[in-house]
């Protein structure tokens, strides 16, 4: 993910002049299980041939979870959950999901900047929630990081994300201060249009959007 250098220079002025304390980040980066949305049909084709084979520790897993697999449509996601869950003990099935741990990290590492940033240069206390996670009102952040693309499938599975995200803000908040919302992207920039756009589908006030 990318933030326009000049937009920096005024976020950081903005955490000063505004004391921000708590900053969040929301990205898929942050997705703790995968779903189908993160696989390209052959992907999931494949996993599915592998699990239908059934032999081994593979087979053993399938039958503790009580799960039968015979094409991707078994793929829901609620499946790939539950086989994500066993590969630290079930090396075959870590085998299965090794491309996608690969693009997660990758993903990850690319908000490791901002990250740093916010935790260790300017010393606030860092959020880093995925597009599904809520808010704590207990612990709102006064600035937020938003992904453009909240889903790999692209821009039109994102806004509606981006719709439900913009809903939890309203409500979260409710008529008390507002946080800033910064929209970032590997886009660069994200065309002004596609900004609107995404802004209006979120909900977001113009005066909190940046």
């Amino acid at each position: 993910m990318s933030v326009e250098e000049n937009t920096m220079q005024t976020l950081g002025s903005l955490v000063y002049d505004q004391e921000v304390k708590i900053v969040a980040i929301i990205d898929d980066a942050y997705n703790r299980l995968p779903s189908r949305a993160d696989f390209q049909i052959a992907d999931l084709q494949a996993i599915a041939t592998e699990l239908a084979i059934g032999e081994g520790t593979i087979g053993a897993a399938l039958s503790a979870l009580s799960l039968r697999v015979d094409g991707e449509r078994d793929l829901t996601d609620d499946v790939l959950a539950a086989l994500y869950q066993l590969r630290e003990s079930v090396p075959e099935v870590a085998t299965l999901f090794r491309d996608y741990v690969n693009v997660q990290e990758g993903r990850a590492n690319q908000l490791r900047y901002l990250e740093s940033l916010f935790r260790d240069q300017l010393g606030c206390d860092l959020l880093t929630l995925s597009p599904t996670d809520a808010l704590d009102p207990l612990r709102l952040p006064q600035m937020i990081f938003l992904d453009y693309l909240l889903d790999p499938r692209g821009a039109e599975y994102s806004l509606p994300l981006a719709r439900s995200i913009g809903e939890r803000i309203r409500e979260v908040y409710g008529k008390g201060p507002k946080p800033f919302v910064v929209l970032m992207s590997t886009m660069h920039p994200i065309p002004q249009e596609a900004k609107s756009h995404f802004r209006d589908t979120a909900g977001l006030l113009g005066g909190m959007f940046h």
